[in-house]
């Protein structure tokens, strides 16, 4: 049963900051685009880095001991593999 409230409870965060990227999306893209996005989803503060570690660890000056999410900004997904075969040919 923790399972299932741990999944509905990740389900409905991941709806939320999705929702707030929305919000910001126009603004981000234009100033942002590549770039990693932390989102502290109550706010709407963002904060921007090169990789997931660094704009986390910006966030985290602010919110210490929040959760964020996490999005590369103007792509579908933070991170990409690429696989021919069995090998992996990037990340």
């Amino acid at each position: 049963m923790k399972l299932k409230a741990f999944q509905q409870r990740r389900r409905e965060f991941e709806a939320l900051g999705q929702q707030v990227y929305e919000r910001l999306k126009e603004e981000l893209e234009a100033k942002y685009k590549g770039k990693i996005a932390a989102i502290e989803v109550s706010s709407g503060d963002y904060f921007i880095g090169d990789t997931v570690v660094e704009a986390i660890k910006k966030a985290e000056e602010k919110f210490p001991d929040d959760v964020f999410y996490i999005v590369r900004v103007g792509y579908p997904a933070v991170y990409v593999r690429r696989y021919r075969g069995s090998q992996r040919v990037s990340e």
